[in-house]
């Protein structure tokens, strides 16, 4: 749905959503059940390793209500853009993630928030060409309409939920391979503290306990959330006209002006009594490089086109 809603604003408001079924999924199928240790193993004792393959596993859904409102005034154009989402699966990525809970008779304990799923996504964006130059309020002639005209500047602030992960304990006292153990979770309420670094955690430790041996604990995949990240990016750009169909751009630009550090989830086996529950890096891409969002960047460039 779309209206006008006076004084130059549009309103945007739109339901998004997808279903996939028998999706692509990474399936160990030589897990073991709890306790079974490797002679439980599906395919014991012609193979007492994983074995993981690719095939048609599960469903995934996600639905977001997405909405938009936009300003359009003389030379600039200011939009901001929120999004309420859920995105549920059994195994994130494909063919590269495994299942948590490998072995049959615990797929559906897989099911549960995706671990890219972020529950709100904020933007504001903004276009704004300089009033200087000829035609525009300001500097209309001379050396400062030659040196000031033409300017444009862009930006975008992005702020976003943290990503869900799952709180573990040694796969050991499980003694399922192929299976991922999880916390007991002790306290009726998981708080979040917030904190950032070593010796200050980003949930209560003590609200989780390692299971006993042989038993799964009672939380499930990706029960918390980590920290989420604000970015803002901008550029400035101006075209110079040499003759009608030749055109010179300087264009300079920055991500992440801010700087603005995007911290990893925070360690979340429970086993690890030392850093449980605390943050000590930042986040990673998929290729293991630092995320391009913690660290400013800045590019310069200039374009030739005819």
């Amino acid at each position: 749905m779309q209206r006008d809603i006076g004084l130059g604003f549009t309103a945007t408001a739109a339901f998004v959503g997808s279903h996939e079924v028998r999706q692509m999924s990474n399936v160990n199928i030589n897990a073991a059940p709890i306790g079974g240790g490797t002679t439980g193993r599906l395919l014991y004792p012609l193979n007492s390793t994983d074995i993981n393959e690719a095939e048609p596993f599960g469903s995934s859904r996600c639905d977001s209500l997405q909405t938009q409102l936009t300003r359009r005034v003389g030379s600039a154009q200011v939009g901001a853009v929120y999004t309420l989402s859920r995105a549920m699966d059994m195994g994130d990525n494909s063919t590269y993630n495994g299942l948590t809970f490998a072995y049959p008779a615990y797929w559906a304990r897989n099911w549960a928030a995706a671990g890219y799923d972020r529950t709100n996504n904020f933007e504001l964006w903004s276009i704004y060409a300089l009033p200087f130059g000829h035609g525009q309020k300001f500097a209309q002639q001379g050396i400062a309409a030659w040196l000031l005209g033409g300017w444009q500047v862009n930006t975008i602030l992005t702020a976003a939920s943290g990503t869900p992960f799952t709180v573990t304990a040694s796969n050991n006292l499980l003694n399922a391979p192929g299976n991922t153990e999880t916390a007991n979770q002790v306290l009726s309420n998981v708080q979040i503290l917030g904190a950032v670094g070593p010796g200050t955690p980003w949930f209560n430790p003590a609200a989780y306990a390692a299971p006993a041996q042989n038993t799964y604990g009672n939380t499930g995949r990706n029960s918390l959330r980590g920290p989420g990240f604000f970015e803002l990016d901008a550029g400035i750009f101006r075209d110079f006209a040499i003759r009608e169909k030749y055109k010179f751009q300087l264009r300079a630009e920055s991500f992440a002006l801010t700087n603005s550090p995007i911290f990893a989830n925070p360690n979340a086996n429970v086993s690890t009594t030392s850093n449980f529950g605390q943050i000590t890096s930042l986040a990673v891409s998929a290729n293991g490089v630092t995320n391009g969002g913690g660290y400013r960047i800045i590019r310069l460039g200039m374009r030739f086109s005819f």
